[in-house]
């Protein structure tokens, strides 16, 4: 048997002479989408309803559980159990208010914070906004109130078959590495690596500042530049500006060991054991989530994290009282 092939046909064979006209074709084409979409409405309607009356038995309705009365139905499993979350978060509102919804607004409205489901009319809005426009409305909101409650969605791309295993791995390792909740999310952190390096530039500028504050809050009251003290500060700050200038000029070495353990404990030592269970106290006695475990890594520099060297021709006053750079 011969492989398959697609091959384009010719026009004539899929629009021959008497085939209906371009008003026609799209007419059929959005009745059809509408139809779909409010068929996937009456599914997540009346499936959550047929759910929530046999509980765990379906033999009712003739199959032995869910699984079998979906399959018997030929949707898929993924979009079974989408449309059923939908149907019950949205079990409130009647079979016309859910057909007048697009299947994207529906999902967004399971999203919605319930501190803010009285102070909308969400399903309205839902109704005649489209879901780029309710998506942004409903972050916008949630961010109002300081709601962690995120509005998710998928990102697909086409790329060459080879390139799709080391993508997936080297996000997996990211992800894994930096103790993140989901795929997506490591994808986003490493995006904004690149992206946004100058806001990076900036954290560390302002991070630099800080700590000139520091050491003059602790002159004014008699500390000295010589005590550790401030010296385990001064060299925080020299780490900062060469951290800034590495981002600014993405200079590809890590920082020399030197200068890592100038301000920072080995790796494995005793000091660094200290550290640990230090860095954790205090986390939880300042609000951090109780009993969640704070690594080094965690912090904003460390020994192996990704603050870069700068080249020692670079200028540093310390007498600025931020990092001023010259191009």
């Amino acid at each position: 048997m011969s492989a398959l092939t697609l091959v384009v046909p010719a026009r004539e064979q899929v629009l021959p002479p008497n085939s209906p006209d371009l008003q026609t074709l799209d007419f059929e084409l959005r009745a059809a989408a509408r139809d779909h979409r409010r068929a996937s409405l009456r599914i997540a309607y009346w499936g959550w309803r047929l759910r929530f009356y046999l509980g765990e038995d379906w033999t009712p309705v003739g199959v032995e559980n869910e699984e079998a009365y979906r399959k018997s139905l030929g949707i898929p499993q993924s979009t079974w159990y989408k449309l059923i979350r939908v149907g019950q978060a949205l079990h409130r509102l009647s079979l016309r208010d859910m057909e007048q919804l697009s299947l994207s607004n529906a999902e967004l409205l399971t999203r919605v914070d319930p501190a803010l489901i009285m102070d909308f009319n969400w399903v309205h809005e839902a109704q005649t906004l489209d879901p780029t426009e309710f998506g942004r409305l409903v972050a916008q909101r949630h961010r109002r109130i300081g709601s962690d409650n995120q509005i998710y969605t998928y990102y697909r791309a086409r790329m060459p078959l080879s390139s799709k295993d080391f993508i997936e791995e080297t996000v997996a390792k990211f992800k894994d590495e930096h103790h993140l909740s989901s795929f997506g999310e490591a994808l986003e952190l490493m995006v904004a690596d690149v992206h946004d390096r100058p806001n990076v530039m900036m954290a560390i500028k302002q991070a630099y500042t800080y700590l000139r504050w520091s050491r003059y809050k602790m002159a004014q009251r008699g500390v000295k530049e010589e005590y550790p003290e401030m010296v385990w500060i001064a060299q925080a700050q020299t780490l900062l500006y060469k951290a800034y200038w590495a981002t600014r000029m993405n200079h590809e070495g890590d920082i020399n060991e030197e200068d890592a353990e100038a301000v920072y404990p080995a790796e494995n030592s005793q000091d660094l054991q200290d550290f640990t269970q230090w860095d954790r106290d205090m986390s939880q006695q300042s609000g951090g989530e109780s009993g969640k475990k704070v690594s080094p890594d965690e912090s904003l520099f460390t020994a192996t994290g990704y603050l870069r060297a700068v080249p020692k021709s670079a200028p540093f006053d310390r007498s600025e009282t931020g990092i001023e750079v010259t191009e």
